[in-house]
């Protein structure tokens, strides 16, 4: 007579299954902390980008009209420095082209533009954004007369940089021209301006951008 033992069946223990539990969390947590950092990268790319664009439209906008600026022969514009804060009495005329000032104590760019209008690019605090510091520009086409531009009705005006950047550093300054001799031939050294700017910005985690230009007048009555 045959007697059959009986099947014995394998299980997994109590510590079998936490360590399982364990390496599987685990592997869980390293996949999860990989892919967290995979679209926060992303998405600091996407808006270094961004503010990357910014700067490049404000390096164009400014490098193009301020290229391209007439001699101010007339002085047409001088009646547009007050509509500014100027924090001096007068606008300081450093060459024949471009003038620096100080408004609301940061610099500002005055010169008049290939379309004889009177320009200036200045830091203004925007109420309607937290009182952020923005680049903005304001126009006035003096058409000859040299009050037309003394009061805010011809005067147009536009921030250049959007609610969610804001200018933490501008700086300006232009060639002088004010303590050479007539001899020396001003009209005949190109005039120029350059200006520093740093931007930071508010969405996600706020990268920063900064950039140097440096212009040379391009207008062929200088010469």
């Amino acid at each position: 007579m045959t007697t059959l033992g009986a099947t014995k069946t394998r299980a997994f223990t109590m510590i079998e299954l936490l360590i399982a539990i364990t390496v599987f969390s685990i592997v869980i947590l390293i996949v999860l902390q990989s892919f967290v950092k995979v679209i926060d990268y992303n998405r600091k790319a996407i808006q270094n980008q961004g503010i990357q664009d910014h700067a490049e439209f404000i390096f164009q906008l400014m490098t193009r009209e301020i290229r391209t600026a007439k001699i101010n022969y007339s002085d047409n514009c001088h009646s547009f420095y007050n509509n500014f804060d100027l924090t001096s009495t007068d606008y300081v005329k450093t060459n024949q082209i471009y003038s620096i000032a100080t408004v609301s104590s940061a610099p500002a760019i005055f010169f008049e533009n290939a379309n004889s209008e009177c320009v200036a690019f200045y830091i203004q605090s925007d109420a309607a954004a937290n009182n952020i510091k923005r680049l903005r520009v304001a126009r006035c086409a003096h058409q000859n007369n040299p009050n037309r531009c003394a009061g805010p009705t011809n005067l147009s005006q536009a921030y250049v940089t959007p609610q969610d950047i804001e200018v933490l550093k501008f700086t300006a300054r232009a060639s002088d021209f004010s303590n050479l001799a007539a001899s020396e031939g001003d009209r005949h050294r190109p005039a120029s301006v350059s200006y520093y700017i740093k931007l930071r910005s508010f969405i996600w985690q706020p990268p920063e951008i900064e950039f140097t230009n440096f212009i040379t007048a391009r207008n062929g009555a200088q010469f």
